[in-house]
């Protein structure tokens, strides 16, 4: 396995480590208007989570690159 992340139940595509503090990760294309949770999940099943991290203010955009803090526990 391994690290995942989510906006709320959407999976984000293309994760991977931009250095041991930063992920890159690719928002999921049809995700709606809305503020959503952003949760990181490592290869041991460990997440960690930010609530109302994230907006999306246009409906339906096409997958963009992300960069996020990475979540070590």
């Amino acid at each position: 396995p391994t690290t995942q992340v989510y906006f709320g139940a959407y999976q984000a595509t293309n994760v991977r480590f931009v250095s041991s503090e930063q992920l890159e990760a690719t928002k999921p294309a049809g995700m709606t208007r809305a503020t959503y949770e952003v949760r990181v999940c490592n290869a041991g099943a460990t997440c960690g989570a930010l609530p109302a991290a994230f907006t999306v203010t246009v409906d339906d955009i096409r997958g963009s690159n992300l960069y996020l803090p990475a979540v070590v526990r």
